[in-house]
């Protein structure tokens, strides 16, 4: 009777049949098909009932070759395929075939070009190669470590390819995993002398010194809506060319001088490598963040003049990190090596089926990224893949920091080295990410998540203690009191102390980090509502002037505090997304950045550019270490609501020899008086600026939910 059954390879002595129940029988043997043997016979070692089928595990007689065809044979003649599967996971072949060169993809010269893929699994692999009118399929030739190759004569610059892989039996058309050109949409890639990219000059020599990764205030921009606002007058709007243009418009500078002005040190931007759910043909038809990634080494091609060049979006976004460096900015980059847009699809599944994502001990595939897939960074080959990606996008295009999403999926051994390899190229690149805690198919121990930060020095995670003591719990959880320090929570403000420190347990009642570095602190960002639509939703009945006291509260404490602050584009003017909190897919006119705003609120973009300002001209607000703030910083909480912040004999680290900060986050007016003359007022409600307010007071007022800031000068 004909059967229909499968065949796996799952380790390299134990292949495992799927017999569906109605055509199993008693007596069942199985052979296996080997070119210099024949049929030989496999030893049935245990059976296993499933609902619908059963599974034999067969062990072979002889070890089997990766990358050699097979098929499994049952007593009646019937096949199967026999298909690489959990043997791909396992540590032998993780062994065995990882491949330390550093020339997978297009080696270009005018004389020729090399194509090397690794697909170790691979029977056949076929490079198709297009240069004008003329198509050539070049086999491709298996070499160690499951690399297959092939060399081409003659100049080759700008054709395109992809390849055909024979996998189990089927053959499968696939674009380059280790590409950095590509058509649009991704649907081929480009033979390109990257060389011209590395030529063009990243001007590194003319970005911000960084002397200790707190010196860092980042500002996190999508490409896209920077520009992308129609009647801010940009020329290029939405593109990489759009971030580097700037605009007078009624009397505000308006695009990249307003960044130079706003005084941060790094702009993040959200993905720029490409992804998947834009139509770089059209781009406006529908809008993403770019959390999807297709090309992990291809900057996006929508961002570009020209998708279907073989260079602009690489030269564009090149110039555009260049002209940054020119301005004194530095700019990070926000990576998402923890899942694709569609693993089915995607060349890491159509070259190494099973190897690039993580599967759980049930060999189901894991889904802590609730995005139907999770990256498998612990493997030798993805470690790699990761580590090669980050130094491309230092190396060619000047990148000076990352920024990873769902860094708790990735592993700590992979995020560690990443942090040494950054070091030994430029000890001030910056690596920090989201330090959750998913539920990913890894060791607890492993996880890169904030809990294991003793174990990943050097490596920022985003506060989010941080964020919903201040403002108020962001997911809403049922946990009762919902409101945050700034509109005087009783259940969150005993951790301001904590917070202003950030977040090294000195006060008792939150101890995250072991050192300052790690802590980014920040009350908005991408995700959830804006902090202005959060406050218009908790606090309905709040009037106006309330709720931009108790946002430029919050922001001013990001900004003041110890650690890493971080902004989220548009926080300084009150950024709203009309009450949309999840944005990553809705349209422009819900994303884009208002330039409108700006001038509506110029009172507090001016005084967040103060704070900025204070913060930069004084480092005692940004110890790297603990010990200084230890020896410097004396917080105390006072009964009528106040909390006191004084930083003690700071001569050394900037003008000032001490300072004195208040916060008021109740909505009566406070009064302080200070013992010793000689104090300056910086900041109060309405002010904040490196050039004093009064001089030689000795009280003052500070209005509700607020911040006031004194210094005494050095002598």
């Amino acid at each position: 009777m004909f059967r229909e059954f499968k065949a796996y390879l799952d380790d390299y002595a134990l292949i495992t049949v799927e017999m569906p129940l109605e055509f199993d029988q008693k007596g069942m043997h199985f052979f296996l098909s080997l070119p210099e043997y024949g049929n030989t016979p496999l030893t049935v070692s245990g059976y296993e009932t499933k609902e619908s089928y059963i599974n034999y595990y067969l062990i072979p007689h002889h070890e089997l070759a990766i990358g050699q065809a097979y098929e499994v044979i049952d007593q009646r003649g019937n096949r199967s395929v026999l298909r690489m599967r959990d043997i791909v996971r396992t540590v032998r072949f993780d062994e065995e075939y990882y491949y330390e060169g550093n020339d997978l993809g297009v080696t270009y010269t005018n004389e020729k070009t090399t194509l090397k893929l690794w697909a170790p699994i691979a029977t056949e692999v076929y490079a198709v190669v297009s240069q004008g009118t003329q198509t050539q399929v070049m086999p491709m030739v298996r070499q160690e470590k499951g690399v297959f190759a092939t060399e081409m004569l003659g100049d080759y610059e700008r054709a395109h390819y992809h390849y055909l892989t024979c996998l189990d039996g089927k053959w499968h058309q696939t674009i380059d995993p280790y590409a950095k050109a590509s058509t649009a949409n991704g649907k081929e890639n480009y033979i390109i002398d990257i060389d011209k990219i590395k030529r063009i000059d990243s001007h590194l020599n003319q970005r911000a010194v960084l002397s200790q990764f707190t010196d860092a205030i980042i500002y996190e921009v999508h490409v896209r809506d920077f520009s992308v606002q129609a009647d801010a007058g940009f020329k290029n709007r939405g593109k990489f060319s759009g971030m580097t243009e700037t605009i007078k418009k009624n009397g505000d500078v308006i695009g990249f001088d307003y960044l130079k002005e706003m005084g941060v040190t790094h702009v993040q931007l959200l993905p720029i490598y490409d992804f998947g759910s834009v139509d770089e043909l059209d781009q406006f038809q529908l809008y993403n963040w770019g959390y999807d990634p297709v090309q992990y080494n291809v900057p996006e091609g929508s961002y570009a003049s020209n998708p279907n060049d073989a260079y602009a979006r690489l030269t564009e976004l090149k110039q555009m990190i260049a002209q940054f460096h020119q301005a004194g900015l530095r700019i990070n980059m926000d990576v998402v090596y923890n899942h694709v847009y569609n693993h089915k699809t995607h060349a890491f599944e159509k070259t190494v089926p099973g190897y690039f994502f993580r599967y759980d001990t049930h060999g189901e595939m894991s889904n802590g990224t609730f995005c139907g897939n999770d990256i498998a960074s612990e493997r030798k080959m993805v470690r790699k893949y990761i580590l090669d990606s980050i130094r491309d996008w230092v190396e060619i295009f000047g990148v000076d920091g990352f920024r990873f999403d769902l860094m708790g999926i990735l592993d700590v051994t992979t995020m560690n080295a990443i942090r040494t390899m950054l070091t030994k190229i430029d000890k001030t690149l910056m690596l920090y990410g989201e330090g959750w805690d998913m539920p990913t198919a890894l060791v607890e121990s492993q996880k890169a998540h904030m809990f294991n930060n003793k174990e990943m020095p050097q490596i920022g995670h985003f506060n989010d203690v941080f964020r919903d003591s201040l403002k108020g719990d962001t997911i809403r959880k049922t946990n009762g009191q919902q409101t945050g320090i700034v509109t005087g929570s009783k259940q969150f403000n005993q951790k301001l102390p904590d917070l202003l420190t950030a977040s090294l347990g000195m006060y008792g009642q939150v101890n995250l980090f072991k050192s300052p570095i790690e802590c980014i602190n920040y009350v908005e960002c991408h995700d959830n509502h804006t902090m202005w639509d959060f406050f218009q939703i908790e606090y309905p009945s709040g009037h106006t002037t309330m709720l931009q006291e108790i946002h430029r509260l919050a922001t001013s404490i990001t900004l003041l505090s110890q650690g890493v602050p971080f902004i989220h584009a548009g926080q300084e003017f009150f950024r709203t997304k009309k009450g949309v909190e999840n944005s990553y897919n809705v349209d422009d006119s819900i994303n884009q950045f208002d330039w409108k705003r700006l001038a509506q609120y110029r009172d507090n973009v001016d005084y967040i550019q103060g704070l900025i300002a204070i913060r930069k001209l004084h480092s005692a607000f940004r110890f790297s270490d603990k010990n200084l703030i230890k020896k410097h910083c004396r917080i105390e909480m006072l009964p009528n609501g106040m909390t006191t912040y004084e930083m003690e004999n700071v001569s050394e680290y900037g003008p000032w020899e001490d300072i004195f900060m208040a916060i008021n986050t109740t909505s009566e007016t406070l009064r302080f008086e200070i013992d010793e003359p000689g104090w300056s007022l910086y900041v109060n409600e309405q002010y904040a600026g490196v050039t004093p307010i009064k001089e030689n007071i000795c009280k003052a007022y500070i209005a509700p939910y607020s911040v006031v800031l004194l210094a005494q000068k050095t002598v």
